[in-house]
This record gives structure tokens, sequence and C-alpha cells, in this order.
């Protein structure tokens, strides 16, 4: 078919696709399809949405929306069982998710969370926000437990971020995703592989909150499946989809190692801090795993370079131009 592919530039467009079919007697027959692109709602490779409780949620990803993972919730939570719906990932050993809040309407929260299962009652630390001046923090320590829970003052803090170090968790908020305000540290006995995600909660079982997200990164292992008779095998996603971006922060020009993606086509995206693409490349790496990048006709500030590649995650990484 051709075109093979299409993306976010041709969302709402009509674009002619012309199939072809060959009998393999050399026989050929095309037929051109007018369609029109429309932009899908399924979450990236390796998340998953589950209700935690009687939650009743939903959840939706924008790809072409600034990346924006939708989520929402009825139902209230209560200090030792959990109601929310959930957006995570399997992580696997140390690792960390960031992700910045934009909006959570209805009085209810939009938060991440590091937890041990999807059950109500799990093992977790979480930190969420109201938009209101405080961020608060969770910590349940022990299955079916109760939750400790803490506020801190950080009126403008819309970036949240959780660590994972082995048994020794920690959080962090931030204005701009930048600048980190430690938040707390905890030490939880958690099983190796546990899920890393984001989440919507309702405080009013007859109403629903409905949480926004984006810029949201999750670095860490992932399991594969177990081989027949056998054990899963832990794999660690950053070697498998991972580049490095340098110098950071920038004058300018960086440079990218994209060893990872060597022989691949890969489709290079800057994006502002507010979520808008800048910038597109497109790189046939069959000959070389470093490219350079020139952002010196962009303004000052933070931007996210996102890496593309059919068969891997998408990786982002966070660059800062900042000229004297």
């Amino acid at each position: 078919m051709a075109p093979s592919s299409v993306g976010c530039a041709q969302v709402g467009q009509t674009v002619p696709a012309t199939v072809s079919v060959n009998d393999g007697n050399g026989n050929t027959a095309s037929c051109i399809a007018q369609i029109t692109v429309q932009e899908g709602t399924a979450l990236p490779a390796g998340f998953s949405g589950a209700n935690v409780g009687n939650a009743n949620g939903a959840n939706a990803f924008r790809p072409c929306t600034g990346q924006q993972f939708s989520i929402s919730a009825s139902g209230f939570s209560t200090p030792s069982s959990d109601v929310q719906h959930l957006v995570s990932r399997q992580l696997c050993g140390n690792g960390e998710i960031i992700a910045h809040v934009v909006s959570a309407n209805g009085g209810g929260w939009a938060g991440i969370t590091l937890r041990e299962s999807t059950a109500t009652g799990s093992k977790k630390v979480a930190l969420k926000t109201q938009f209101t001046n405080n961020i608060h923090r969770e910590i349940r320590t022990a299955t079916n437990g109760p939750v400790s829970n803490l506020n801190f003052f950080r009126p403008q803090d819309t970036w949240l971020r959780l660590v994972r170090s082995g048994n020794n968790f920690s959080g962090y908020t931030s204005l701009d995703g930048v600048n980190w305000n430690f938040a707390f540290s905890a030490t939880i006995s958690m099983a190796n592989c546990i899920r890393a995600g984001l989440f919507a909660e309702s405080i009013n079982v007859n109403a629903t909150t409905t949480a926004v997200f984006d810029h949201v990164s999750v670095s860490g292992a992932m399991a594969l499946a177990a081989p027949t008779g056998g054990s899963p095998v832990e794999i660690e996603e950053a070697a498998n989809a991972d580049f490095q971006i340098y110098p950071n922060p920038t004058s300018g020009e960086v440079t990218l190692d994209l060893s990872a993606f060597a022989n691949r086509i890969v489709q290079l995206d800057v994006c502002h801090a507010n979520g808008k693409t800048v910038k597109t490349f497109e790189f046939n790496l069959l000959d070389t795993t470093s490219e350079r990048l020139d952002l010196s006709s962009l303004k000052n500030g933070l931007y996210f370079v996102r890496i593309k590649s059919a068969g891997l995650p998408d990786v982002t990484k966070q660059v800062i131009l900042q000229r004297d």
C-alpha cells in the first residue's frame, strides 16, 4: 500500500491510498481508496488501563495532541482501599516516572504512582494534585494497610516525579520539569516488578473526575513473557530504545547518539514544553548512529526531543536551550 504510513501532519486530511495485489503468477491489480486520517486513542505500547476498586473509569491517549493521556474515574478512596482508574506500565527493578499534570476537573485528583499491583489495597507511593496550593503524598507500606498522608505547600508545581531505587522510593515536584523540589523518601518492601502509572481519582461516588497529563516518561525495565516452562525474562527498555543528547543545556546545536536505533528509520520530533511540535525530522541510520541537530532558530526554554521507530517504544529526552 502506498503511502505505507501516515502521521500527525495528515490528521483531518483525506489521503489517496493505493492498494496493489499480486497473485504470485505475475498478475497484479490496484485500486485507490480515499482515506480520512483520524487521531487514534490507543495507549502507547507497554501501557494498559485498569480500574482499581470500583472506579468505573476510562482512558485515552492523543498522540498528535501533545501526546496527552486523558483518564477518568468515579467513586472515592478510603485509607486502606483505593478507587481510581490507573494507566500504567510494568517496572522491574529501579526506575522512575515523570509526568506533567495539565488538569483535573470536578474537584478530584490527578496523580502518579508506583504501586505493587492494581489491587485496591496494594502497597504504594503516590503524588497527586487537585490544582490547589498543595501536593498530596500517599504511602502504604503494608498490603491493605492504611495510607500515610502528607500535604506539601507547592502552589505552582504541576510536574510530578517518583523514583525507585531498590526498596527506597522518593518523590519530587517541579514548576518547570527541570528544577526538582524534594518531597519525600520512604522504604517499602515491594516485589521486583511493580506498576508505574498515572491515575484519576474522584472524591464523590456520584461524580466523575477527568485528569489530563502530558510529557509522560517511564524509565526502567519490563519483563518479557515467559518461555514455555520457564520464568519471565527481564529486559531493560532503555537498552533497546534509548538515545543520548549533548551538550545539555545547549546554546543551539546538539549531537544525538542514536546507536540503539542502528539500521533503522527514525522520526524525530522537537516539542515545546507546552506540547506543540516545532520541528520534525526523519533519519535513515543505515550508515551512521550519530546526528547533529540545530535548535538555534528556537527561543530559549525547555524542549522535548522524541524519537519514534517502528516496533520500538517512543523515547523522549528533555533539552534546555539557553543562550547567554
